[in-house]
This record gives structure tokens, sequence and C-alpha cells, in this order.
């Protein structure tokens, strides 16, 4: 029998590790959902909760050795905690990730669904053994709690399934903590994976660059600002009035003080823009749109409708830094220009892969669009026009415009 004294502490340090293995299951939730392994198909809240339910039970059942009391915590040592935050920290996540996908999957028929559902399973299977038996092996000895999940002949040290599992969680963990979204994402039907690094359009900086050395980088992290400030917001639903958010009008203050292109002929501008918006409807080639509305920019460079519409065109045309350059060059002279934000969400969406992280970049500037329109209810009818993407929409607009509309709508 263990010594009294030694029980106590191993029950005192069993608690800490429940408690551990809870917090650092919950960090790696987090991450992975913000940065899954795999592309998921939906980010609702239907797939969020059965996320957050396995990852919760796969927790509980895979700390099950260092839950209530048993003979074998008087073998646990000072370290345990940290064991048993390390092998939790990416397994829930992990096999929370697989039941998102089979609850959002759609249109996979019934046979793929099915398979998917029973992957799912055996991986919320792999998954409590695992935790189970590598925690209780690494921080414990016979006699195995009874909620270990361990054989009779269990050898610890010398079992083969503790070392493969022990990998396993140090790969897992390994991906988890790398953080760059999706490692493997295809670039078209039978492509080879690449590995690509997310970055978004716009990037909010702690410290920006000097707007004399670095106009375009200053004017992003300020835009930047602009849709942190509107996306945490606690209701999007009242007017856009000044003071309303403190932060949005401090970056609309900070950009009307850069210095402003000369003044241009609008007229010509205007005309010239008339021409190329004919060429497109003529279905004429999308550079050579592109180029009519360089012409029209050329004439007035104070006009952010004339840099959206340049802006489009380059996006159609395969020019998608361009796109961008022009874009933010519109919301450096209009920040509240609605229809640059909902132009710059399009271009995220159409050079993404559906990483989850940039289709939530993307709602971001749709949110952004709706709190600077003047026709709320309109743009409204719009973003659920937009849930069935058209053909020149991006596959994954869809996504995006959910996120957003469960911002908007009660």
């Amino acid at each position: 029998p263990p010594d009294p004294k030694d029980a106590k502490q191993g029950d005192v340090l069993a608690r800490a590790a429940a408690w551990a293995s809870f917090a650092a299951a919950a960090a790696g939730a987090y991450k992975l959902w913000q940065t899954p392994l795999i592309h998921l198909p939906s980010m609702s809240g239907g797939v969020l909760v059965a996320f957050a339910v396995t990852v919760l039970l796969v927790w509980f059942a895979g700390a099950l050795p260092v839950q209530g009391r048993e003979r074998a915590h008087a073998s646990m040592r000072w370290w345990a905690p940290l064991v048993w935050a390390f092998v939790h920290y990416a397994w829930p996540g992990v096999a929370g990730l697989g039941v998102a996908y089979v609850v959002g999957a759609s249109g996979l028929g019934f046979f793929l669904h099915a398979l998917c559902g029973v992957g799912a399973v055996c991986l919320v299977v792999a998954a409590v053994a695992c935790l189970s038996h590598v925690g209780a092996a690494l921080t414990m000895r016979p006699p195995w709690p009874q909620g270990s999940a361990l054989a009779s002949d269990f050898a610890g040290y010398k079992s083969l399934r503790m070392w493969v599992g022990l990998l396993a969680t140090m790969a897992l963990n390994g991906l988890a903590v790398e953080g760059s979204g999706r490692l493997l994402e295809w670039t078209g039907k039978g492509a080879a994976p690449t590995v690509r690094a997310y970055q978004p359009l716009l990037e909010t900086l702690a410290r920006k660059p000097d707007p004399a050395a670095d106009l375009r980088g200053f004017t992003r992290a300020t835009l930047a600002d602009i849709a942190q400030a509107v996306h945490e917001h606690r209701s999007l639903n009242v007017p856009a009035a000044p003071g309303a958010l403190p932060k949005v009008d401090a970056a609309q203050g900070a950009l009307a003080r850069l210095p402003r292109p000369p003044v241009g002929d609008r007229a010509t501008a205007r005309a010239l823009g008339v021409q190329a918006s004919q060429l497109a409807a003529r279905r004429a080639a999308w550079s050579e749109v592109a180029d009519a509305y360089a012409r029209a920019h050329a004439a007035d460079r104070r006009d952010p409708l004339i840099l959206t519409e340049l802006a489009s065109a380059q996006m159609r045309a395969g020019q998608p830094a361009r796109a961008l350059d022009s874009l933010v060059e519109a919301l450096r002279l209009d920040p509240r220009f609605s229809g640059a934000w909902m132009l710059l969400a399009e271009l995220r969406l159409r050079n993404s892969s559906g990483e989850p992280r940039q289709v939530q970049e993307a709602a971001r500037y749709y949110l952004v669009a709706f709190w600077f329109t003047r026709d709320r209810p309109a743009l409204i009818k719009r973003f659920r026009a937009k849930l069935k993407p058209g053909p020149e929409d991006s596959p994954h607009t869809a996504a995006a415009i959910q996120i957003a509309l469960q911002r908007l709508t009660p």
C-alpha cells in the first residue's frame, strides 16, 4: 500500500494535472479552430458546437486517470502536470476538427459521409486512448488507474503503444504550434500540395511605419485598424456617426492628414471611365479594360470610384497585387467608401484557398462595408443574394457572408 503522505501529495498533483490538461486542451482547441490543419467546409455555429463538445469529451475521457483518487497517484512527481498538459494540447482539438468536418460537410454523398463519420469516430477513440495511455505511462507506476484504459499487462516505458502515442503527440503538437493554418493546400485538381504562408491584405501593426518613408505601409496598417475596430464593436446595427467608434475616427483623421494627389480633370476622367465600362460591357479583355481605367485614373488621381473600378478590372485580369495597390489608394482617399471594402473582401476570397483565417478576414471587410454604407437594408439583401455565389464569385464567398450575417442579424 502507498505511503499516506505520498498518496496525499499524489492526489494534489493529480488535481493539478487535471486542471493543467484542461487549460492545455482549451488553448490547443482555440489555436486549431483559428488555424485548422484541415479545410473546414463550414464555420457555422453548429460546427463550432460540435467542435467544442468533442474537445470537452475527449479531454474528460483522456484525463480520467488523474480524476478522482487512485493508488497510482502516489507515484506521481512534480512534473506530472506538465506532462499531462503536453499530451492534451493538440489531441482534443484534432479530434474536434474531425467531428466538425463531418458535421459541416455537405454534398459528399451517403457513402463518403458515412466513411468520414467512421474516420472521425476512430480519431476520437485514438485520441482518448493515446491521452490515457501516454499520460499514465509517463507519470505513474502500477497499479494503473481504472480510468486509464490500460491493459493489465501494460509495460509502461517498454510498451510500443506508449512510444507510438508519444511520437504522434509530439508531431501533432508541433503542427498545432507551427500556426500557419492548413499545411497542405491544393492548387487545383490533380495538382501537388504546396505549402503556403498566410499573409493578410491589411496587417495590424503595433508600430506603424513612417508615412513619409512608407506611405502604402502606413495606409494599410491604418486601414487594418479600422477593420479591427469595426470587428470588435459589440453592435454594428447602431448608426455610423462620429464618436460611435473612436478608433475609426482616429484612423480616418490620420488618413486625412496624409498628402493628397494634385487636382485633376474630373470630367475627362469620368468620360474615360465610361469608355472603360463600355469596353467591359462588350466583353473586351480585362487587361484592356484595366488599361482604359488606368488612363481615367491618370486624368484624375483623386477619384476613389475610378480607382475601385480599376482594381476590379485588375483583379479579373489576374493582377491581384496591382488590384490591392489600387484599393489601398482608393481607401486612403476615402476610407468610408463601402464599395472599395466590398471589393477588398472579394480580392481576399478570390486569391484564397478557403483557409478559415482568410475567410474570416474577408468577413471583416464585409462588416466594414456594412458599417460605412448609406443603405444598410440594400446591402443586407446583397449579402443574402451572395449566399448563392455567381459565376464570378469565389466558392468561399458564401462562408464569409455567413460569418458577416451572424454579426449583423439578431
